[in-house]
């Protein structure tokens, strides 16, 4: 018999991860680290938490669609959309990274899926959810929503890696 070692999904002090009030609390902590650094790509982005549902192990993101994010066809540039859902499950995997006792989350592995195009006056919904664990690997799904439509625009999973220490 395997048994598969698990990162413990309670906090350092024994709290459940995702109690609603502790993950709001934690989400919102995670969205000022990421508002702190003036220069850099997160910051930019600047995203917005809209909701947390605990149960499902789901945050929901807004982001305000900018100009500069377009391609030359009006589009939002696949790379935009790629830098959206990573940084979107970054917040889910930084949540549960500093609340493990770990420093930082970093991206190991993205794959995109587009399936249709987002216009510069779209609003944008980014759904996360953690969708396995691991000892040191967390797998996240994140899904691109416009204007409340049902179904997603674009499709993501990434892999983020647990740090517990500095390298």
């Amino acid at each position: 018999m395997v048994v598969k070692e698990m990162l413990d999904m309670k906090t350092i002090d024994g709290k459940d991860m995702f109690d609603k009030e502790f993950m709001l609390s934690s989400i919102k902590n995670v969205l000022k680290v990421v508002r702190k650094n003036t220069t850099g790509l997160n910051y930019f982005l600047n995203p917005q938490l809209n909701s947390i549902d605990e149960k499902n192990r789901e945050i929901i993101l807004e982001f305000e669609l900018k100009d500069w994010y377009m391609n030359t066809v009006g589009n939002l540039h696949g790379g935009m959309m790629a830098s959206i859902c990573d940084v979107s499950m970054g917040v889910l995997a930084q949540h549960i990274c500093y609340n493990t006792g770990g420093l930082f989350s970093p991206t190991t592995s993205l794959n995109m899926t587009y399936l249709n195009v987002i216009k510069r006056e779209d609003n944008i919904k980014v759904k996360v959810k953690l969708m396995s664990e691991g000892k040191s690997l967390l797998n996240l799904r994140a899904e691109i929503y416009v204007n409340d439509n049902e179904k997603p625009a674009t499709l993501a999973n990434g892999t983020y890696k647990v740090l517990k220490e500095k390298r």
